[in-house]
């Protein structure tokens, strides 16, 4: 499992995963730098490839507004019923 400040990976918010990221691309420079073995510099690469993941994830959450309380009643989403669709504007 990942963890970061005692949070693992899911719970992360996007600032502490940009954090993450940070520290895993110093982590993998040192390595290189350090000539550590592969295998080691490859586990580093796969958890920054998921922290990049979990990064994108945030970022598609936040552009759609995903988690916001209100995302009902922004005027975004729309009504479904009885074969019609019903804009913001639309009365039945």
């Amino acid at each position: 499992m990942i963890e970061h400040g005692g949070k693992p990976l899911e719970e992360l918010n996007l600032e502490e995963t940009f954090e993450l990221e940070k520290v895993l691309l110093k982590r993998m420079q040192q390595a290189h730098i350090a000539g550590v073995n592969e295998q080691i510099q490859n586990q580093i690469h796969f958890f920054l490839e998921l922290v990049q993941e979990r990064k994108h994830e945030l970022v598609e959450r936040e552009k759609f507004g995903l988690d916001k309380p209100d995302y009902d009643g922004d005027g975004v989403s729309v009504v479904i019923g009885e074969g019609h669709i019903l804009g913001e504007n639309e009365h039945e």
